[in-house]
Formats: C-alpha cells, structure tokens, sequence
C-alpha cells in the first residue's frame, strides 16, 4: 500500500476502483481520482458527488504531490513524513472546498488548484 493511500484510509475514503495507474476514491460526499506518474508528480482530482461529471474536469479541484522528492544522497528535498503532511492538508482543503462551495459553481467553468 502507497503511503497516500494510508492517508486517503485514515481521513474516511475508501478505494473504489483501480485500473493500472488510475484509481478512483470516495467517501459519502466526495469523489478522487488519482493518476499516478512515472516522474513522481501525482496528479488528484476531487469533486462532490453530487457534481460528478466523467467528461468535465472544470467540474474539479485539482492538486499534484511530488511522492518522490527526498534524495539520501543529496540530502535535501522533502521527507516522506512532509509529504503526507502536506497531501494531508491538501486533501482536508479539498474536502472543505467540495463542502462550501456551491454546487452550481462546480458546474461552470472554474478551475481551482491548490498545488
């Protein structure tokens, strides 16, 4: 198990699907979507259910996680425990965005990101 996942587990969201890199998680309110890439740049996708439009990305907030960053040999970059703690907060903002923002503003074309 991916160090997200355990993240994504411990805030309330459980895996719905996954097919090769893409994974889908979800919770009573909300939808992610992961994309996992090769360069180490995750890529998240979060909307309410309510909102949830397969085709219409404007209807999503978006955020990218370095999961690879820290390097032994140069001693520098952020450690694994730096990461969770960002992708943390950056999950709890999503959450609380999906739950003040209007919903008709998920369905216009907006784009918010918080990376």
């Amino acid at each position: 198990m991916k160090a997200y996942e355990k993240s994504l587990y411990n805030l309330g969201l459980k895996e719905d699907w996954r097919e090769g890199t893409i994974a889908s998680f979800s919770n009573d309110k909300i939808l992610m979507q992961v994309c996992e890439q090769p360069d180490g740049y995750h890529q998240f996708s979060v909307c309410p259910k309510s909102c949830f439009d397969r085709w219409a990305n404007s209807r999503h907030i978006n955020f990218r996680l370095m999961v690879k960053n820290y390097s032994k040999k140069k001693q520098c970059g952020w450690t694994k425990e730096h990461v969770i703690a960002d992708f943390e907060k950056n999950v709890k903002d999503a959450i609380w965005l999906c739950d003040t923002i209007p919903e008709r503003m998920f369905n216009s074309f907006i784009k918010i990101d918080l990376s």
